[in-house]
């Protein structure tokens, strides 16, 4: 390939291509059209070029205008950690802002059903019955703190029609159901004095519910 000539063949559409770079700001719809249509041409001239391998300063100088051009065209990367920091301290406090309303009530209606379902839990005859029990075998007061749990007792409660009640004795540093689970002894022979205590205490209740009957 004669690098001169085809220099000279398309050095107009490179000095153009240039010329829109620098006038990016006040281009017209037109020219904003031109200025890709050259971008694209002189994104071909540059892989001609880098093909033939016979002008590499030229090829420097190409890549250089391609680069610009297409900063022109598709605008400038925006760093991942500024839209982060927008969205953080501009885009979620606005919008938080417009439905505070909405999200207040909500959280509002969720600690109330909350605060109701604890209160309703906690004095259910079971649940007093389940405490006596454990306070009797571990000679100290029970508490009540905010625990999850799960397994299909829930499906024995709902068949038999009674309530449900888990006397627990594991501590959080057990890892049940993960490798290397244990158990302190000490615990569980705590755990199973507090059940014969649970045992007797319903059935005295039970036993006060049909005399009174």
């Amino acid at each position: 390939m004669d690098v001169d000539a085809f220099t000279a063949a398309h050095q107009a559409d490179w000095a153009r291509l240039d010329e829109l770079v620098r006038r990016r700001r006040r281009l017209t719809g037109d020219e904003v059209d031109e200025l890709v249509t050259l971008y694209q041409l002189t994104t071909t001239h540059l892989s001609v070029l880098r093909a033939s391998g016979h002008d590499p300063v030229l090829a420097a100088r190409l890549s250089s205008r391609v680069a610009q051009a297409r900063t022109t065209v598709t605008g400038s990367h925006v760093p991942a950690w500024s839209a982060v920091s927008r969205f953080a301290a501009v885009s979620f406090p606005a919008m938080a802002y417009r439905v505070r309303w909405w999200w207040a009530g909500t959280a509002g209606g969720s600690i109330l059903v909350g605060v109701l379902l604890g209160w309703w839990v906690a004095r259910s005859p079971g649940v007093q019955a389940a405490k006596r029990a454990m306070e009797r075998a571990f000679g100290r007061e029970v508490l009540f703190t905010r625990e999850g749990g799960s397994g299909p007792e829930a499906d024995l409660a709902e068949i038999l029609d009674a309530p449900l009640v888990f006397v627990a004795v594991g501590l959080d540093q057990d890892r049940i159901h993960a490798p290397n689970e244990k158990v302190e002894m000490a615990l569980l022979l705590r755990g199973a004095e507090a059940v014969a205590y649970l045992w007797a205490d319903l059935a005295a209740d039970h036993a006060g519910i049909t005399a009174a009957r």
